[in-house]
């Protein structure tokens, strides 16, 4: 220390009081320090009171972020975030998507069902007219799950913004334009699919979740995450629904009836490819998206979270996370980022057209069947009047044909 010459010791008094003696000691006992050319009055007040004002706002930070951690419960806070947004709560996440998707398809089915001449008008009515009943699907499956860490259903909201006044047959750009290029302006076949699977996209992507953030957990997480959060919701449960109809698909001719029955119901060459290279694209792409976002980056934000000592540093972290769960989830405003996700949009809308065309396939088959029942014949069926029978039928090969060429360029 300098203090000598008589100079008195501090080594028991505040931190803040012993700099303030020991720079009066100093400007006493040398003459430089007397001299405005080799002391300026800014050193002067950063030595007197910045420092140590700088020292007493790292120990404040520090208490803080430990309140945060332990008694505010900042990890559990973020854990629900992730169970909500990200599809971190597992069997409640699948329950939830698949209510949202089972409404879906009751807003498809009532909007013209199989009828081919009405499927423009039920593309325009693809969407959730109430938001009470997505609410409590969202309600019952956090409430289902028992496991203890997902938040309270009160404390969770889904919204369900207005449909935009644009062409229902367009997605995101990219997709409408690629719709346009494989369809053409009108006829033909398969013109009547032409959007229906980007028109569940878009209305996948109307909902809106929100979940209650407490005054001192937004110092870390502030309201504005909110989109970023529901940019990544939207293309997983996007992603969700492109894989359920794809397997859906897949499943779709397994009934008894078909698997006894001699000979194949999967259909011509494209179908066939084309399921098989929907299916390998579905799964690898989710499993991908998946293991990124709840599995590494999840991790680096639980360790950033605990290493950090001041809020500043724990929402610095929780900002890579959305980041790199954006990045991950195409919705990243960089414009590489924003032109994959057109083209892996336009992927997942052609899965969504696939197993839509499908059902249509489906539907006429089990009008065809009406009646067979009475109809005296040998011991059994072929598979394909097996299946016709259940009401199922593979989609055309014109359709199939159409839809492979889209979804590989």
């Amino acid at each position: 220390r300098r203090g000598g010459g008589g100079g008195p010791r501090h080594d028991d008094v505040p931190r803040s009081i012993a700099a303030a003696a020991e720079l009066d000691a100093w400007l006493r006992t040398s003459a430089d320090a007397r001299s405005p050319a080799t002391c300026p009055a800014g050193a002067l007040i950063a030595r007197a009171a910045v420092a140590p004002a700088r020292a007493r706002a790292a120990v404040a930070g520090s208490a803080l972020m430990s309140r945060l951690r332990e008694d505010w419960r900042l990890g559990a806070h973020l854990a629900a975030l992730r169970a909500v947004f990200l599809g971190g709560a597992g069997e409640a996440a699948h329950s939830f998507a698949s209510s949202v998707f089972e409404r879906l398809d009751e807003t498809r089915a009532g909007g013209g069902g199989g009828d081919e001449e009405s499927s423009g008008e039920s593309r325009s009515l693809f969407g959730f007219a109430d938001a009470s009943e997505i609410n409590a699907a969202l309600a019952d499956a956090l409430a289902a799950d028992g496991c203890g860490d997902l938040p309270d259903p009160s404390d969770v909201a889904v919204d369900v913004t207005p449909p935009q006044d644009v062409d229902p047959t367009a997605h995101a750009g990219a997709v409408g334009s690629r719709r346009r290029s494989v369809w053409g302006d009108a006829g033909g076949v398969g013109s009547s699919s032409a959007g229906e699977g980007a028109a569940m996209l878009d209305a996948l992507s109307r909902l809106r979740l929100s979940v209650k953030t407490p005054w001192p957990l937004a110092l870390v997480v502030p309201e504005s995450c909110a989109d970023r959060y529901n940019a990544c919701a939207t293309f997983l449960l996007q992603l969700r629904r492109a894989r359920a109809s794809v397997e859906e698909a897949s499943r779709s001719g397994w009934t008894p009836a078909a698997r006894r029955a001699p000979g194949s119901v999967s259909g011509g060459p494209h179908a066939r490819a084309l399921l098989a290279e929907l299916r390998h694209f579905t799964q690898a792409l989710h499993e991908h998206v998946i293991g990124r976002v709840l599995h590494h980056a999840w991790l680096e934000l639980e360790r950033d979270v605990a290493r950090a000592t001041s809020a500043e540093e724990a929402r610095a972290a929780h900002d890579r996370f959305l980041d790199k769960a954006q990045a991950q989830c195409l919705a990243s405003p960089d414009p590489t980022w924003t032109l994959l996700a057109g083209q892996t949009r336009a992927a997942l809308g052609i899965a969504c057209d696939f197993a839509a065309a499908q059902r249509r396939a489906g539907w006429s088959a089990r009008a065809r069947g009406e009646g067979w029942e009475a109809i005296p014949g040998p011991g059994y069926y072929s598979a394909a009047e097996a299946a016709t029978r259940a009401g199922f039928a593979p989609v055309p090969e014109g359709e199939a044909e159409r839809l492979a060429g889209a979804f590989r360029r």
